[in-house]
Order: structure tokens, then sequence, then C-alpha cells
């Protein structure tokens, strides 16, 4: 006997022969990939909502900076400020809160395919491949080094990886270098189907693997033909008036329809007159 062990590999559908992504049947599932403008537009939300929070550190601490740039910064100048307290409690929640924001940043990514941003110009995160969450360590932190590595090259290197590293997706679905590097894909949910919808991913998924035949076998005419030798027609039976509530009664005196069958003869036969032919039943003589 041979034993086999399921090691419990889910099955994906959607990749074609060498396990890659097939953009045909994410499109078939009614999946649209976002648009450049919105997703512009969700970086720069987010990208405005961190200039926010780090504005106050930025006012407290640019007159510093600009001394400390001309040469003319003096320590000990610097720790006998009134203000000092206040600098540095301005400074500290500002780094404070730019920490909190890019972790729940990451956590929502990873967990929930969105972000701020993403949440307000409708658009998703899914993984490429199972077009499910994308996960958080390679969905969400490694697309976030990758962005902070491309800082490295002043100007250059934000623009070219992230505003133009995506007109060179050869499949023209918009997915940027920082995409390839988290396996992610930006799908729009107000111009096509919401991923993280179980129910109708379920059903979308059925529809396209089992897809609907919508030529049905023709269904046999209830109606009786002219011609009764014809095939694969429904005839139906003859009817007997003999039992039926209101049936047709023949004119008094008028001789009695024959039938094919000696049986239904009898039973006609068998009939009072009152009933058959309505006439008032003979009167009972008296002995």
């Amino acid at each position: 006997m041979i034993w086999e062990i399921d090691d419990g590999a889910p099955e994906i559908e959607g990749l074609d022969a060498h396990g890659r992504p097939d953009p045909a049947y994410a499109e078939a599932l009614g999946l649209r990939a976002a648009g450049r403008g919105s997703r512009v537009l969700a970086a720069l939300v987010e990208l405005a909502v961190a200039v926010i929070i780090a504005l106050p550190a930025v006012i407290a601490l640019t007159p510093v900076l600009v001394q400390t740039v001309s040469g003319g910064f003096e320590p000990a100048e610097f720790f006998a400020r009134d203000d000092l307290v206040w600098l540095i409690v301005a400074a500290a929640a500002s780094q404070g809160l730019m920490i909190a924001y890019t972790v729940v940043q990451l956590v929502l990514h990873g967990r929930k395919g969105v972000t701020l941003g993403k949440a307000i110009c409708g658009i998703r995160s899914v993984n490429v491949k199972t077009l499910e969450r994308p996960g958080f360590w390679r969905g969400a932190v490694v697309r976030y080094l990758v962005a902070c590595a491309s800082l490295l090259v002043p100007l250059i290197g934000p623009v070219l990886v992230i505003m133009l590293s995506p007109l060179f997706d050869i499949e023209r679905r918009g997915r940027g270098w920082l995409d390839l590097a988290a396996a992610t894909w930006f799908v729009d949910v107000r111009g096509g189907l919401n991923p993280y919808d179980q129910k109708r991913m379920r059903i979308a998924r059925k529809r396209v693997k089992t897809p609907e035949h919508e030529e049905r076998a023709p269904l046999p005419s209830l109606a009786t033909p002219v011609d009764r030798d014809a095939p694969d027609e429904y005839i139906p039976s003859a009817r007997l008036s003999g039992g039926v509530i209101g049936a047709h009664r023949t004119a008094p005196g008028a001789p009695p329809e024959q039938t094919d069958s000696p049986a239904i003869d009898s039973m006609v036969s068998a009939v009072p007159p009152s009933l058959a032919t309505g006439a008032a039943p003979p009167a009972a003589t008296a002995v």
C-alpha cells in the first residue's frame, strides 16, 4: 500500500503553465487595474498627511538646522535656550506620530491591502498570484524598504522607482519595480470587482471555472400538433367525459356515442339516464 501525504498546499487558480499570473484570468473575474491618476493622488494624500505630522518638528528645528549649516551653531547657547523643552517635545511628538503612522500604514497594507490614500481613491492591493491580501512582510515591509532605498539617490531615485517604473511594465498592468519586489498589484474597486469581497470573488471564480451555457436543450411542446405522427412531440392522451362534472350532454333521444373500448362502453351504459342525458328520472310506480 502506498501512503500519500497531503502537504496542504492550496491550489492557486489563474496561473499559466510556467506558474506566472495570467492577466486574462484576472480580467475575466472582473478585476480592473488602478489608474495612474488615482495611484498618484493616493500617494499625494499619504505624503500630505506625513508632512502635517512632521510639521511641528520642522518648524521647531529649522532654525537650528540653518545655524548648523551656516556654522553659527553653539551647543552651549542651544542648551541654554528657554524654549528648549518645547523643541524637544515638538520633535519627539512628530517622531512618535510618524512611527505610529508608518506602522499602521504597513499593517493595513499587509493585512487588508489598503492604506489611507488607497481607501480614499478606491484602490486595493492584492498579491499578484493569489489575488488575496499581499502579506505583511513581503507585500508591505519589502515594498517600504525598496522605496526608502530609492531615496539614497536624491530626486532621481524616487522619480525613477516610484513614478516612471510602472511605464515599463510589459503586461500593461501598471506594476512598477516596487510591485515586482513585493509581488503586488493595485486594483480599482470602484470600476471593477472588489477582491476582498469573498462572496463575489467566490462566485466570479466559479463562473470562470465552469462557464454557463447559454444554449439550453429545447423542451418538447405541450401543444397538440396537427400531425399526430410527428416524432418527438408530446401528445396528450384522450380524455373521458364520463367522470367529468359539467361534461357535454347529448340531446334527448340521440344515440350514445360509440367508443373504441368495451370497458368505456360499459362505463357509459352504467350511468343513470338522469346523469347521462339530463332527463328526469322515471317516476316510481306504486305496487
